[in-house]
């Protein structure tokens, strides 16, 4: 097993280096964006041509313990990177790196998402179901779920918007 180590290394051109040392570097881009499997995908690629390039050129021993020596020496060092992109994951060392995108699309103020409903603030409506203390309202002619606090408001009863935080529409009852 040893000479076949040394037969390994002795003879090995730079074109087999080459295709394993950019193969091991995808394979360590991928570990740390996870999900994009292009890297992952050419890094085996080019593993296995500089594997096939190396056996190709049998100068003695056997191919097959070289071709399984080259894969172990790999698979190896791919998990080390692991590990270590792992540790520094969780360190917190990644998030704060170029490689992980820490905006979003758009811009904070703005998001498609929520509907802005502060137009409604001060619009007097009725209950249209009973308020224990969310229900329905109808609001300039169109249901709104909304919130009554702690009080309980009775359907049909006329209900005034007081406030606005995101998609809560907080009511109030009207004095008559």
């Amino acid at each position: 097993m040893f000479y076949e180590i040394g037969i390994l290394f002795r003879y090995m051109s730079y074109l087999p280096i080459i295709f394993l040392t950019i193969g091991l570097i995808l394979i360590l881009i991928e570990e740390m964006l996870w999900g994009s499997c292009v890297f992952g995908i050419s890094g085996v690629i080019f593993t296995i041509i500089g594997i096939t390039l190396r056996v190709l050129v049998n100068d003695g021993g056997n191919p097959f313990i070289q071709a399984a020596v080259l894969l172990l020496m790999q698979s190896i060092l791919a998990a080390i990177g692991f590990l270590i992109v792992f540790w520094l994951s969780r360190k917190g060392r990644i998030n704060r790196s170029w490689l992980v995108q820490n905006d979003t699309a758009v811009s904070q103020d703005f998001s498609a998402g929520t509907v802005d409903y502060s137009y409604l603030i001060g619009e007097e409506g009725t209950a249209f179901s009973y308020l224990r203390p969310i229900g329905k309202a109808e609001i300039n002619g169109k249901l709104y779920d909304v919130n009554a606090g702690s009080v309980f408001i009775e359907e049909g009863t006329k209900i005034k918007v007081s406030s606005v935080e995101g998609v809560r529409i907080s009511v109030v009852k009207v004095k008559e």
